[in-house]
């Protein structure tokens, strides 16, 4: 009788968990620890209290079938939690994950918090009930200092997002060693001037839309590991021994 691996092979996803959560370094090829959502943060991260639903897609750029997968995100004072469903990620607009294997094996729910002020970054699998510290926490609180990080652009006319008339801008992302990396920002007027795509362009496509959004204050415990949940050293560490455990 042939034994099946409940455990699915994620291989397809992890460019998009890398583009979400940083696991590796290297989407921008000068600018090594920056990727979509480090330009998110570095837009937005001083903002006093935002949720919003949201969808990230990633598409390589030798590859026309892109991956997209909805998300929660809250942003408080330097402070960003991004949570997703790997199991509800899409290709062509056709469920990844048809037949619920990441859901069964728990590898679906993923969380990702940044906390700028203590310099802690946590990827959390949710399902799980542990998480590990990743060692990108400074890029945050760098990109939010002007004398280390620049940000220029210029006006590139109106476009729609999801129905909504934005002001879109052409931005250039920049370090005092030369990195660069080329962004394009959807501002909603109707939202106080609100990036609502926000768009990170190197060797993929990565682009994160919000909808829903609103400004609300965020509990504190929001970014905060869940109760109980089991701290391990590294994302290999992790995945082994839960990967085990789920498989007895």
């Amino acid at each position: 009788m042939t034994t099946v691996n409940p455990i699915p092979p994620v291989m397809r996803l992890w460019p998009i968990i890398v583009f979400l959560f940083g696991l590796i370094s290297a989407r921008a090829e000068k600018l090594p620890d920056v990727n979509v959502d480090t330009v998110v943060f570095k837009l937005l991260g001083k903002h006093s209290g935002l949720i919003a639903k949201g969808t990230c897609q990633q598409q390589q750029r030798d590859d026309p079938k892109p991956i997209s997968i909805p998300m929660d995100f809250m942003l408080s004072e330097g402070r960003m939690r991004i949570e997703i469903d790997l199991g509800a990620a899409k290709e062509e607009g056709s469920l990844f994950d048809s037949t619920g294997r990441l859901k069964k094996s728990g590898m679906n729910r993923l969380v990702k918090i940044v906390r700028a002020d203590t310099g802690k970054t946590l990827a959390i699998f949710a399902s799980w009930n542990c998480y590990v510290e990743i060692p990108a926490a400074s890029i945050y609180t760098d990109l939010l200092d002007t004398n280390k990080y620049t940000l220029t652009g210029v006006a590139a006319g109106k476009d729609s997002v999801n129905g909504r008339v934005c002001n879109k801008s052409r931005l250039l992302l920049a370090d005092k060693s030369g990195g660069r990396l080329s962004i394009n920002a959807w501002y909603a007027p109707d939202l106080g001037h609100l990036p609502v795509q926000i768009q990170a362009l190197s060797s993929s496509i990565d682009t994160v839309t919000f909808d829903q959004v609103k400004t609300s204050k965020i509990e504190a415990a929001m970014f905060e590991p869940p109760p109980g949940a089991k701290r391990y050293n590294t994302i290999m560490e992790m995945l082994a021994e839960e990967i085990k455990r789920h498989r007895k």
